[in-house]
This record gives structure tokens, C-alpha cells and sequence, in this order.
């Protein structure tokens, strides 16, 4: 402060810079007036200097776009950054330059630190798996009357799924129909209308309750409407 002109090495003349290279120089002058009884007789004095920086670049990381994984899925996340000179944590507590999740809600995130001490974050979402992921479509009418067209409700979804259960219940909550395992042989296999001693049952709404068997996953239930 206090000069009349200042250079950088970037030919900036403000006071200050914020320096991005590794070696910074600055020249600054004044004016100096020689004699005081002859004020146009100056001469400008210049000072220099100049100063290495050391820049610690920060770690680059990405985990990805938030994923979606259902069932037994899994996915490797990596940090992005694979060096020695860097160390890892994840919020799992592992200290590995890469971890296996599974799926289930959940965050994660890593923090990699370079030897310099500079640090970077970031985290992922690992997002549920929705009905219409798992199972697609499931129709909400059938029209168990014998003439071949929509006599059977059914889920061909369910075929990948041969440990799953499914039930079937009245207004009442009474369990009317479940499929003994039937998806296990064919995904052609549904409700027809009748009961567990295959007695038709009456036109209504009843509802589904369809377990996949499967840890994590959490229980598909709505509504059917049996049409005559």
C-alpha cells in the first residue's frame, strides 16, 4: 500500500492479486520529488519482488448420479481417485479406495484426502425399488366368468419370484385364496374366483397382499375388483 503504480505478472495494476500459477512477481513505484524548491523535478523509484507458491490441488470425486437398486442388486461405488497418496473414508467406516452396497434407502458418502491435507466430498443416494419396478402393472379387475378372456388374475412378474407369497382376502379380512407356492411351476397360474375348497366367490372387491420373500423388500398390497 502507498505506491503510485503497481505491475503484476499478469500485467495487473491493482494493489493485489489472488495468484493461480506457482511463481507470483510484483513491481511497484513511487514518485519522488528530488528538490523541494523545484517540484518538476522527480524521479520515480521502483521496488520488485516475487514469491513461489505452492497450490495444493483439491482431490476430484464423483460417486455417480443417485442409483436404484432392487433385490440382490449390487453396486461397486468408487471414489474416483485411485493413488496412493490419498486416503479414503466412507461413511461405512471402510478406508478402501472402493466399497459394495446393496439395495435398500440409504446414503453414502466418501472423503478423500490428498497427503497435503486438501479434502474433497460427495455422496450418492441409493433409492427404493417401487412396485412398478419389481412387478410392473398389476391388473385390478378380472372377469371370472369361463368364456377364455380375463378369467384369471394373474402377475407374470411373479415367475421371477418363485419363493413369493401371495394372498388374497375379503372385505371382512377373512383370507380366501393364497397360492400354495403355485407360482413356483408356472407364471400361468392365478386366482380364478374361488375359494381354497374352489368354491366360486361371490362379485365384489377384495384385496392382495404379495410377500416376495425377499429381505429389504417390503410387502405389495392393493385392490381387485371380481367381475361376473
Amino acid at each position: 500500500q502507498g505506491y503510485d503504480l503497481y505491475v503484476w505478472d499478469g500485467n495487473t495494476t491493482t494493489s493485489h492479486v489472488y495468484a493461480t500459477s506457482a511463481r507470483a512477481w510484483l513491481r511497484v513505484s513511487t514518485i519522488v520529488v528530488i528538490d523541494d524548491t523545484h517540484p518538476g523535478d522527480t524521479t520515480r523509484c521502483r521496488l520488485s519482488d516475487s514469491a513461489y507458491l505452492g497450490i495444493n490441488i483439491k482431490p476430484v470425486v464423483n460417486l455417480g448420479r443417485d442409483t436404484v437398486l432392487c433385490m440382490d442388486e449390487k453396486l461397486i461405488l468408487t471414489a474416483g481417485v485411485i493413488d496412493s497418496l490419498y486416503t479414503y473414508q466412507w461413511s461405512t467406516g471402510a478406508v478402501s479406495e472402493s466399497i459394495e452396497v446393496g439395495a435398500g434407502e440409504a446414503q453414502y458418502w466418501v472423503k478423500v484426502t490428498s497427503q497435503k491435507g486438501c479434502s474433497t466430498t460427495d455422496t450418492i443416494a441409493i433409492l427404493a425399488c417401487t412396485r412398478s419396478m419389481l412387478l410392473g402393472e398389476i391388473p385390478n379387475t378380472f372377469t371370472p366368468n369361463g368364456d377364455g378372456d380375463n378369467d384369471v388374475w394373474n402377475v407374470p412378474q411373479l415367475a421371477k419370484f418363485p419363493e413369493a407369497r401371495v394372498e388374497i382376502y375379503d372385505r371382512s379380512g377373512r383370507m380366501v385364496w393364497n397360492n400354495q407356492q403355485a407360482y413356483r411351476k408356472t407364471a400361468t397360474v392365478g386366482w380364478d374366483g374361488t375359494d381354497l375348497n374352489g368354491r366360486e366367490l361371490p362379485m365384489g372387491g377384495y384385496y392382495y397382499i404379495i410377500d416376495l420373500k425377499r429381505p429389504g423388500t417390503p410387502a405389495v398390497v392393493g385392490h381387485i375388483n371380481l367381475v361376473r
